[in-house]
């Protein structure tokens, strides 16, 4: 065989591409000057300039020549509040004009796009809040005579909530943070203490935000594209500049915790250093593990036990600050401390290893996880000389941290609680 003709109701069309090792043939028939009829395909095998035989299929059914695409939203993207579905949708040979074009999410039917004729162009304004925290697809459907065609689908659309058009600090509802409502709020959220307008448990960076407000002017205005709380920006002018930096560079926060003292604490220091210009307000809260007791809070830090949260500030400067408080853990408890800052409404983390405990119960020589009579003896006798310590049983016996183990450790010993 030398090649293959198609026909279709009879006419010819055209020369489908033939591949003689294989004997297979195919074709991209353009079927949309047919579209609503029923027709026959014939493909016919020719030799030597001859028809050899017929394979016909009859009784085709093309249906509508249907072009179309949504344009937006796009798939893998964040929506929020009011979302405008849009797009493009066409019966290309003209016999099966759209009449409507219906929206779906997560396969509920929402209503119909409005739709025009002369441009073939969507659009539906999708009100997205009862979706939030949700992720959803959207499908738009061509309609002629009451028959969806075919989908246009986007899909994994993260719908997040709408935040609050003003800042929760601002109680009065008038778009300006004054010092007195920033000191409320602060105060709030140093105690702890719920808020009327939520977030009711109030956010460390919406305490620094509001403070941001207020340095920057008072008046602010809210930005729909943006997060809370980087959506509540400064409306007023400061000088000759507007003040929009948000996350400070080179800022350092780090977080030292030292050996346990003849009374059984430990003193914890945080050391915060800002960068020299651009911090108009910060915060720092600490979070101490389960069975720590905190006292001795130094800059009028408050210490909440049922959250086991120290918070200070918000500081209305940008100064160095070195935080500290002592605590104290019961024998045996171990668990880590995790605490941020934040400036200008953005939250920066506190680094440095921190475990209270350690592993360790210091006095504890012999390692049966609590102080005894003991463990003073075995003590004593590595003093002497009598026994050696393991490095293990060197590090419990060490207790004024110095590398070594001598009397002063035996006397400190006699102290611990």
């Amino acid at each position: 065989m030398q090649w293959v003709e198609l026909y279709v109701n009879g006419q010819y069309i055209d020369h489908p591409s033939y591949n003689a090792a294989t004997s297979q043939f195919s074709y991209a028939w353009d079927s949309r000057p047919y579209a609503g009829q029923t027709v026959s395909i014939t493909v016919r095998a020719v030799w030597m300039g001859q028809a050899w035989f017929d394979m016909t299929a009859s009784n085709v059914a093309v249906g509508p020549a249907w072009e179309g695409n949504l344009d937006s939203p796009v798939s893998n993207t964040t929506v929020s509040g009011t979302v405008n579905i849009t797009g493009s949708a066409k019966e290309t040979s003209g016999k099966y004009p759209v009449q409507w074009v219906e929206i779906t999410v997560n396969g509920q039917s929402l209503g119909n796009a409005s739709y025009d004729a002369a441009t073939s162009k969507f659009s539906y304004a999708w009100d997205s809040r009862p979706y939030a925290g949700q992720t959803v697809s959207i499908r738009a459907r061509p309609v002629w005579q009451g028959q969806l065609w075919f989908d246009m689908t986007v899909t994994n659309l993260a719908v997040v909530p709408v935040p609050p058009s003003r800042q929760p600090a601002d109680t009065n509802n008038n778009n300006a943070i004054v010092i007195a409502e920033v000191t409320a709020y602060g105060a709030a959220w140093r105690r702890g203490d719920a808020w009327p307008t939520a977030p009711t448990s109030i956010p460390i960076a919406y305490v620094t935000n509001a403070g941001y407000l207020w340095q920057s002017g008072e008046a602010y205005s809210y930005d729909g594209s943006k997060v809370e709380p980087d959506c509540w920006v400064p409306a007023t002018r400061v000088g000759t500049l507007i003040r929009t930096m948000r996350v400070p560079t080179n800022t350092v926060v780090s977080a030292t915790l030292s050996r346990v003292e003849p009374d059984g604490s430990r003193l914890v220091t945080l050391a915060v250093i800002p960068p020299e210009v651009g911090v108009l307000v910060y915060a720092v809260e600490d979070q101490v593990p389960i069975g720590g007791i905190v006292s001795a809070v130094s800059d009028e830090g408050y210490f909440s036990a049922t959250t086991r949260t120290l918070r200070w500030g918000p500081f209305f400067d940008g100064k160095t600050r070195t935080l500290t408080y002592r605590i104290i853990a019961a024998t045996g408890i171990n668990g880590r401390f995790c605490g941020i800052a934040s400036f200008n409404g953005a939250n920066v983390s506190i680094t440095g290893t921190r475990t209270l405990g350690d592993g360790v119960v210091v006095g504890d020589v012999n390692g049966d996880g609590q102080r005894t009579i003991e463990d003073l003896d075995l003590l004593l006798d590595a003093i002497l000389g009598v026994i050696p310590l393991t490095p293990e049983q060197a590090q419990r016996a060490d207790i004024d941290g110095n590398g070594k183990v001598e009397m002063k450790d035996a006397i400190l010993w006699r102290k611990l609680k």
